[in-house]
């Protein structure tokens, strides 16, 4: 893959894209519920016809059964084709929302069915394709219209309506979701390039939901929280839908153990650190200081941030991680 980087507009790829529906075709039965009790399983016939004139509330339901099936139950083939079904085809409507946004299940199935990386998957281009699609949702120009970032479809959407600020400290859902996912599935040596990306982009709420991210993340990076289910210690709040089913143990269909290890792998947190660690001094901090001044409420509610992430990310960080 070449550099793999975000820019706004510049979402997923249109020949990944392709290649990925191309590959996987609808399957030939519906697929089933996961947790069933009595004699009656609920099955999801609509899935069989057009996707298109599916509510998201019609998305979401069946995309929980696949990635808590697979994570309950191990990864069988019925979900596991599902979702490889769904995936591209979901893909141009991942920041439609039912209470979460589709992105973050599509985060937490592919998760669940690839543990410990994308490249046993199906075919050659599998990785490149899920990271150039899937991986740059954030970056789809619906989510910056104008060059505008829509806070709605980039972060959370909390507002507190007795002080009228967004919840500006609450990185969760989409952004940690498609942060962790990038983390998680690019080789060590292309994590640097990303971030720098990721910091170069000059935007106020942009940039605030940032720095709230790498704070909630920095006991990630540092080895000290493995696991997503573990994520309810971080501050600022850093989870997305259905992460806390992530334990760091994935079953196969047997029962047995088919992967246990971090989720995040250690080369990536230390490639991760590094980069963050290299990047902010107080001259870069000053520069964000003055975009987000840019947007009074926005450098409001962040007044504490900057000075909270240069003290968090010093250069020992990396010792003993």
């Amino acid at each position: 893959m070449n550099s793999f980087t975000w820019i706004p507009g510049q979402g997923p790829d249109a020949v990944a894209l392709a290649r990925l529906r191309d590959f996987f075709r609808r399957p030939s039965k519906p697929m089933g519920e996961a947790w069933f009790m009595g004699e009656t399983r609920r099955m999801f016939p609509e899935l069989m016809g057009v996707l298109d004139e599916l509510s998201a509330q019609q998305l979401v339901s069946p995309l929980e059964e696949i990635a808590t099936g697979a994570l309950s139950f191990g990864p069988e083939d019925e979900w596991r084709e599902w979702f490889h079904y769904l995936l591209p085809r979901l893909i141009p409507r991942a920041h439609e929302r039912f209470v979460h946004q589709v992105l973050e299940l599509l985060a937490t199935a592919l998760f669940a069915f690839y543990p410990d990386g994308l490249e046993a998957g199906p075919y050659r281009q599998f990785r490149e394709d899920v990271l150039a699609t899937l991986g740059r949702c954030p970056m789809d120009s619906a989510c910056w219209p104008d060059g505008l970032l829509d806070v709605e479809r980039v972060l959370n959407p909390t507002r507190v309506p007795s002080i009228g600020l967004w919840g500006w400290d609450e990185p969760k859902g989409p952004l940690s979701a498609s942060m962790f996912l990038c983390l998680k599935y690019l080789r060590p040596s292309d994590i640097n390039g990303w971030l720098a990306s990721v910091f170069q982009i000059d935007e106020p709420h942009w940039r605030a939901g940032v720095m709230a991210w790498l704070l909630g993340a920095h006991e990630v990076l540092k080895g000290l929280v493995l696991h997503p289910c573990k994520f309810d210690r971080c501050y600022p709040p850093i989870d997305w839908d259905w992460s806390h089913a992530l334990t760091g143990s994935y079953l196969d269909v047997d029962g047995s153990e088919r992967f246990r290890g971090d989720f995040i792998p250690k080369p990536n947190r230390d490639a991760a650190l590094a980069a963050v660690r290299d990047y902010f001094d107080e001259k870069i901090m000053l520069e964000w200081i003055e975009s987000l001044a840019r947007e009074p409420e926005v450098a409001a509610a962040t007044d504490a941030l900057p000075l909270w992430l240069l003290q968090a990310y010093k250069p020992n960080d990396l010792a003993g991680s």
